[in-house]
């Protein structure tokens, strides 16, 4: 796990998604003024096999526990959202909104939430993921890009900065299992701070319907939904991402 810190001013610490890293965030924080904002980038820790997902959440935390920050958003992307929720619940005093961007409650259907993805597709992807992971992680890239006008140039951005990246197969795995198994219908409940949703409507991996669900769920809210975006809103519309953020600062 490492970590990356752009600019000087008010911090906003962000949380990449499966298969992914921080670099995926470089692009959209170079929009901003460093000068009034810092952006703590982190890398997720590798999951290694035997190891409980409260270790994985627990290094995160140590990790900014170090950094002595006074106060601090969070930025939670996909996976990513599950993990600022979960550093909110240990930091609650210190955070003043959570960003949830493409992030949901639970990824798979089951009995409690029907809004996530069938869990024979998610099984498939899982086993894939083991057996030929080039293959997998390329249709992921492109499942996460449906429906963009930009698609060939971000799918470049992510071949050339997440592809190349050398990459622990059985860690994604792992992480897999998590986000099959874990729900966090009831740590919504205990979210006090504002909470700011961005999601697009065109997203096949986090429905835009769970979005609508989540919005019932949550107290303080403010949310930006994106008609032609999908999963990946912060690249593919950067600049509405930006201006829905600055909002909250101004």
């Amino acid at each position: 796990m490492n970590i990356k810190i752009i600019g000087e001013g008010y911090p906003i610490v962000m949380f990449h998604g499966w298969a992914m890293n921080l670099r995926i965030f470089e692009p959209f924080v170079e929009l901003f003024n460093i000068k009034k904002y810092q952006f703590i980038l982190i890398n997720l820790p590798e999951m290694h096999d035997g190891m409980i997902w409260e270790k994985v959440i627990e290094q995160i935390d140590c990790l900014l526990k170090k950094k002595s920050i006074k106060e601090f958003d969070l930025f939670g992307w996909s996976l990513g959202g599950q993990i600022a929720i979960e550093i909110y619940l240990k930091n609650k005093k210190k955070v003043n909104q959570l960003y949830l961007v493409a992030s949901t409650p639970q990824f798979v259907n089951s009995e409690q939430w029907k809004l996530g993805l069938d869990k024979n597709i998610f099984d498939n992807f899982s086993n894939g993921i083991l057996s030929d992971s080039k293959k997998t992680l390329n249709k992921f890239f492109n499942l996460q890009l449906i429906g963009q006008e930009n698609r060939k140039d971000l799918l470049h951005f992510l071949d050339s900065n997440i592809s190349k990246e050398k990459i622990n197969i059985s860690s994604l795995h792992n992480y897999l299992k998590h986000m099959e198994m874990k729900n966090y219908h009831d740590s919504f409940k205990q979210i006090s701070c504002q909470v700011n949703l961005i999601s697009g409507k065109k997203d096949k991996i986090v429905p835009i319907e769970s979005q609508y669900e989540l919005l019932k769920m949550v107290k303080n809210k403010r949310h930006l939904f994106i008609g032609e975006a999908s999963h990946i809103p912060f690249l593919s519309h950067a600049e509405e991402c930006k201006s829905f953020m600055m909002k909250n600062y101004e």
